[in-house]
């Protein structure tokens, strides 16, 4: 590939990308906030979930003992 297709090809695709971003009118203003948990709460052990799907109910969870030396 030449040196000039290379750089009409990059050209084209930040054109695309700004006129994707433009074109949507999406702002980080205009984003949802993210929620903040309620509480903390140490887990030293796997949760388990025997059906379904597990809510955490905005619980901001952290490992204890084996589960919290990872990083």
């Amino acid at each position: 590939m030449s040196p000039i297709s290379r750089v009409l090809r990059v050209a084209v695709v930040a054109a695309l990308a700004l006129s994707a971003a433009v074109g949507t009118g999406a702002t980080a203003a205009g984003a949802a906030s993210w929620p903040n948990p309620s509480t903390s709460v140490p887990v030293g052990a796997t949760i388990k979930v025997t059906s379904g799907t597990y809510d955490g109910g905005l619980k901001r969870f952290y490992g204890t003992g084996d589960l919290g030396t990872g990083g």
